[in-house]
Parts: structure tokens; sequence; C-alpha cells
């Protein structure tokens, strides 16, 4: 990853049945990226992918960044609870079928 500064991949994700169940998708393709970056219509960040190869989709064990370079009432503090995979079908379980249909729920794309 080319970012200012370097993060610990390997110990990023929480591993857990309920995250694992509800949020990780199978081993992630190009083929899938391509598709999901044709949907949306336009490309995801390398990094992002990156991250995604590793797992794709789960609960980080940091579940808050702050937001160092803030500017005036820019956000300072940057909550995730976890990231859906690439090409994910599933929704968040308390909206059930509700959140496939509307794209985009709390921050994250459903549905492509």
């Amino acid at each position: 990853m080319k970012n200012k500064k370097e993060i610990n991949l390997e110990n990023f994700w929480y591993q857990h049945e309920y995250f694992t169940e509800n949020y990780v998708e199978k081993t992630l393709t190009d083929e899938m990226v391509s598709t999901t970056e044709s949907k949306l219509g336009y490309r995801l960040p390398e990094s992002y992918i990156e991250l995604m190869k590793i797992q794709n989709g789960g609960k980080p064990i940091k579940n808050y960044w702050i937001n160092e370079y803030a500017k005036g009432n820019e956000v300072e503090e940057i909550g995730i609870t976890g990231f859906f995979g690439i090409g994910s079908k599933k929704a968040i379980p308390y909206l059930g079928n509700m959140a496939m249909n509307s794209g985009l729920q709390n921050g994250n794309i459903h549905g492509i």
C-alpha cells in the first residue's frame, strides 16, 4: 500500500462468527472488482482493493480513526462497524431485504 502511514493489515480484522457470516464474502477476484466498478461508475481505491484481497469484508479490530487532517467543520473521528465485501449481496441484519434495494445504507454499499 502506498499510504502516508503504513497500516499493519496482518492484524486488521477482528475474527468473530457473526461478522464472518454477515460481512465476509468469497475471496475477491479481479473480475469481481471490475464488475463492481462498472456498476458504480468509478474505480475503487487501490488500497481498499488490497485490503479486501486479504479478507473480503469483516469488522476491523480498531473501529474508529482520528482524521488528523480535519479542518473547520470536517469530521475529526471516523467510526466503522464493518466493511461489507466487494460484490456483497448481504443486508444489514436489522434492515433485512430493505437494505438490499437501497444501494447505500449507513455508509455501506449493498447489492452491487
